[in-house]
């Protein structure tokens, strides 16, 4: 199982959140795989925003990537109003996470 998480549960993420994962027989790389980040039931009292997971098998690597809804996404301001507009770098940042919007995989 495979989902992406964050640490504000408001966040809208403008884009779709894919992520492919390199199964353990083959060593291949799967196709990217969308993963739903609307919100469900239930979201209300969320401590964490996230995707709904996803079945991928015996795996033993991911990659996850956020492709921009349209040229015009921006993302939201973090707390403190520094910042906002457009993301910048990739998918990285240690101890799980993911720059510094606090995404983990």
């Amino acid at each position: 199982m495979v989902g992406v998480t964050w640490t504000d549960p408001a966040l809208h993420v403008p884009g779709a959140i894919e992520v492919r994962t390199r199964l353990v027989e083959s060593g291949q790389w799967s196709r990217w795989l969308r993963l739903d980040g609307d919100s469900g039931q239930g979201e209300s009292g969320a401590a964490r925003g996230g995707t709904e997971p996803a079945w991928v098998g015996p795996s033993d690597g991911i990659e996850a990537r956020v492709r921009a809804g349209s040229a015009h996404a921006r993302w939201p301001r973090p707390a403190g109003g520094r910042g906002g507009g457009r993301p910048r770098g990739g998918l990285g940042g240690g101890r799980g996470g993911v720059g510094g919007g606090g995404v983990r995989l």
